[in-house]
């Protein structure tokens, strides 16, 4: 007799592994973010952070039983208050990385005293989004202290 496939069984399957299955998905993020790293950032990398370090983090919230499903309502919103604090924190990390070039030199290459033509060199890089990395890291600190008063009740 031939296996079956029942699509309960992998939903089950999820459920008793979500915690795992999203470190993985974070854990592969965070690499996908660092492969892409260059001189100036590319989406994918910010992206590959952003998201890996929200997977990676909800995950263990998981794996250690910050969010549970038999708590009371403050617990719950606590919980959520923890998650959302993970977020903030991401995209405070992530408005760090992104830059763009604000200057560039262009710099005689000499060998001997015999020019042979020019080099590009980047001299400064602006952060578009510096401003924002304070009010997010703040909003994080402010929802990570909620969470954890209210999950302490």
């Amino acid at each position: 007799m031939a296996p079956t496939f029942d699509p309960s069984e992998v939903r089950y399957y999820i459920e008793d592994n979500a915690d795992k299955i999203l470190i993985a998905i974070g854990i592969t993020s965070l690499t996908i973010g660092l492969l892409f790293l260059s001189i100036l950032i590319s989406m994918i990398s910010i992206l590959g952070f952003f998201f890996g370090m929200i997977f990676t983090f909800v995950g263990i919230l998981m794996r250690i039983g910050t969010i549970v499903d038999n708590v009371s309502r403050a617990e719950k919103i606590g919980a959520i208050l923890i998650v959302i604090s993970v977020v903030f924190f991401a995209g405070s990390f992530s408005c760090f990385l992104v830059r763009e070039i604000a200057r560039v030199l262009l710099v005689p290459l000499l060998s001997h005293g015999v020019f042979l033509g020019y080099e590009l060199r980047i001299a400064e890089f602006n952060y578009p989004f510096l401003w924002l990395i304070k009010p997010l890291f703040l909003a994080g600190l402010g929802s990570l202290i909620a969470g954890i008063i209210l999950k302490n009740r």
